[in-house]
């Protein structure tokens, strides 16, 4: 690269970098919390998220009854239920609150808002910046468009130009003065994350941004599905969760987990994740007519459109939900390497700027 470029691309992902430098730390911080929250959150809040299997599960609408007993004053979202004998049966209302069940008691375990307690606010703040999502969310998925061509420029800047400089590179010098010594801790440690933040941004950005998670569908020639808006019926009679649950259950072999949307319109939406999906969110929908259970629309998750596997396969990446305890530790390293190329780089970047 010559020399007047290479300096136009170092002041361009220098500046960027200072652009977005306080939401990406902000992001790092976060995000490392969040890498481990399947293994932390059981341990803070043993009642709420762990239960004994003491016989049969009850009924689920009776199941829901508890729950609105417990919370009367708000309306039904949805029903969440796993099959793992020890996570609790939740019911959401609208306003985001989770009503924890013992699925074989039908004791309440407890009220939590999603956002309202540590790992919920940890993860409201990593989506959208604890502002208003419609706000918030755009701003962290334009931010991990900036991560993407600050790694892609911080590579082109420090990719070297023979391979016995790549080998030098690769190295922390510990004999350099203060100065070179950050420069170099910078360029190798960020040449090493490189991949892994490129992985974080790009997994990151479509569930942030509608239209990149559209691009997906675009890119890979998908057809976007229509999806059931409503229905016209003699009935507002809801037939009820066990209705629906039963046919779930006939549709995906042995689900591992099971969501239903109350009624809208008619319409009760749901999707099914089945015990050998290939990651956690490979998720098969379906919409029901919610007076009589028939289905309306089926899509299963091996026929999906590309483009929301897609989305579906970088939902599960990011949060850190496959690939076990090792991908973990690899995100959680990817999320530290921005608090140590943001301190050197600034701390490089003053010291240059003092002399």
């Amino acid at each position: 690269m010559k020399p007047f470029l290479r300096k136009q691309v170092r002041l361009f992902h220098t500046y960027s970098a200072f652009t977005v430098g306080v939401v990406l730390i902000s992001m790092a911080i976060t995000g490392s919390i969040l890498a481990f929250r399947s293994q932390l959150e059981p341990l803070i809040y043993p009642k709420l998220l762990t239960v004994e299997q003491t016989g049969p599960r009850l009924s689920y609408d009776l199941l829901v009854s508890k729950a609105l007993s417990a919370h009367p004053s708000s309306q039904l979202d949805y029903i969440r239920y796993f099959s793992d004998p020890k996570l609790p049966f939740l019911v959401r209302f609208t306003n985001k609150d989770f009503i924890h069940i013992n699925p074989y008691t039908g004791e309440v375990l407890g009220i939590r808002n999603r956002y309202g307690h540590f790992f919920g606010w940890i993860e409201g703040f990593h989506r959208f910046l604890m502002l208003d999502p419609k706000i918030g969310e755009p701003l962290i998925g334009y931010v991990s468009i900036f991560l993407f061509i600050i790694s892609i420029t911080g590579i082109i800047i420090v990719w070297p130009a023979t391979r016995k400089a790549l080998v030098a590179t690769l190295k922390i010098n510990r004999k350099l003065g203060q100065r070179p010594l950050y420069l170099n801790v910078h360029r190798t440690i960020g040449l090493y994350a490189s991949v892994v933040l490129l992985l974080i941004s790009i997994t990151g950005a479509p569930q942030a941004l509608e239209w990149v998670k559209h691009s997906l569908f675009l890119a890979t020639s998908s057809h976007v599905e229509t999806i059931p808006k409503g229905l016209h019926t003699s009935s507002t009679t809801f037939i009820g969760m066990n209705a629906l649950a039963s046919s779930v259950d006939k549709l995906v072999a042995k689900p591992s987990e099971v969501l239903i949307h109350f009624p809208d319109s008619g319409i009760a939406e749901a999707f099914a994740i089945a015990s050998d999906a290939p990651h956690p969110n490979a998720r098969s929908y379906i919409w029901f007519n919610s007076t009589n259970g028939s289905i309306v629309k089926y899509i299963p998750y091996a026929k999906d459109a590309m483009g929301r596997k897609l989305a579906l396969w970088a939902l599960s990446i990011h949060t850190g939900q496959f690939g076990g305890i090792g991908f973990q530790l690899v995100l959680f390293s990817g999320a530290l390497s921005i608090l140590i190329l943001a301190f050197s780089g600034i701390r490089s970047y003053l010291l240059r700027k003092s002399r």
